[in-house]
């Protein structure tokens, strides 16, 4: 049995113009298909809110981010739920306090991929120690204020020192020397997970595979599978 939620906006208080990016983000979620975004099923107006509905997860409540019944992890919202021009603005609006903040919209600087990095880093963090690397009961000015300047804690010792170095990477507060998508998807233990992904993939459609009398074993010791196989594998983990 499939089980759906619906996702209700009011769109009476937005202008034209965001209006029309809400409904553009709506359309680039219908086109998105990928084993760890929630599927979109439909959106519809009804009077005056927006209703999207889309697969039901179980919430895990750190934002936007869901765990489905197989225990995978899975990406929601996109930001559909407010669509302001103010970062501050919107991050107090859409999340209510804004923990997970970039230094440079702290700053009320323009939004860039940089903040993402910044932002996956806190989520690192709040996962290995069930808080915020930042947090303030002053309110969001104090919030910014230890984003900006307090000193970036370090991953409990029970995690790897490379999980923390890459952690910190991620939280380096001047964004032109804060790690990359780029250099973080090339690092060892990004590399090591989805290696283990692949041959999770490889192992899943063999299994699946009727066994051929005469067909010869396929030479590979590290994973068997042939290289054009490797590579299709690799585009069913990354693209699919």
């Amino acid at each position: 049995m499939n089980n759906y939620v619906m996702k209700i906006i009011n769109i009476s208080q937005m202008s034209q113009k965001e209006k029309r990016q809400c409904l553009k983000e709506v359309e680039l979620l219908s086109k998105l298909n990928h084993p760890f975004i929630v599927k979109y099923i439909e959106s519809y107006i009804e009077g005056d809110t927006l209703r999207i509905v889309m697969k039901h997860c179980k919430d895990m409540k750190s934002l936007n981010i869901l765990i489905d019944s197989d225990k995978r992890v899975r990406l929601c919202d996109f930001g559909i739920s407010k669509v302001l021009e103010n970062t501050l603005d919107y991050a107090n609006t859409l999340i209510g306090t804004p923990y997970y903040l970039s230094p440079e919209l702290c700053k009320d600087k323009k939004y860039s991929w940089p903040s993402d990095v910044w932002a996956t880093g806190c989520l690192i963090y709040e996962l290995a120690t069930f808080r915020t690397p930042f947090h303030s009961t002053k309110g969001i000015q104090q919030l910014c204020y230890n984003i900006r300047y307090a000193p970036i804690p370090d991953l409990p010792n029970i995690y790897s020192k490379e999980l923390n170095n890459i952690y910190k990477s991620m939280l380096i507060r001047e964004p032109n020397y804060r790690a990359t998508v780029q250099q973080l998807l090339v690092s060892d233990i990004v590399q090591r997970q989805l290696k283990q992904l692949i041959e999770e993939k490889i192992r899943e459609k063999q299994s699946m595979k009727k066994p051929l009398k005469e067909k010869q074993p396929i030479e590979n010791e590290s994973s068997g599978a042939n290289e054009q196989e490797v590579k299709t594998l690799l585009l069913d983990v990354v693209d699919t």
